[in-house]
């Protein structure tokens, strides 16, 4: 951190989002004016007016990688391509159902790729 002065330690750990911690942390690192920034860059939303086949969005409002401030909500939106499902909870790959443990996005996949089939 000495190389880094304008780093707060303390911020970095205490973090509790990646938001938080891009804020602390790689915003000064990489030289982004914010966060949001730093998401906008790095993500694949300029690309979404592209897609010209249906394709499955699914998200966790809880994911504490993407979180749910950066989920491109209007461009999907716009797109009669692109189908986005929220779930409250899933975390970030964590998707079960029941107390087994048993994978739900699979099934979720599965049936998406039927209905497209069947479009």
């Amino acid at each position: 951190m000495a190389a880094q002065p304008d780093l707060d330690a303390e911020k970095i750990v205490k973090a509790r989002t990646m938001n938080e911690f891009n804020q602390a942390y790689a915003v000064k690192v990489f030289g982004y004016e914010s966060a949001e920034q730093l998401n906008i860059s790095g993500s694949s939303v300029h690309y979404l007016k592209d897609i010209k086949v249906p394709t499955l969005f699914i998200n966790a409002l809880n994911d504490p990688i993407c979180d749910k401030s950066t989920i491109p909500y209007e461009e999907i939106a716009n797109n009669p391509y692109l189908l986005l499902a929220c779930t409250k909870y899933g975390g970030h790959l964590a998707y079960f159902e029941g107390l087994g443990l048993k994978p739900w996005l699979p099934k979720q996949l599965a049936q998406f790729a039927q209905a497209m089939i069947e479009w």
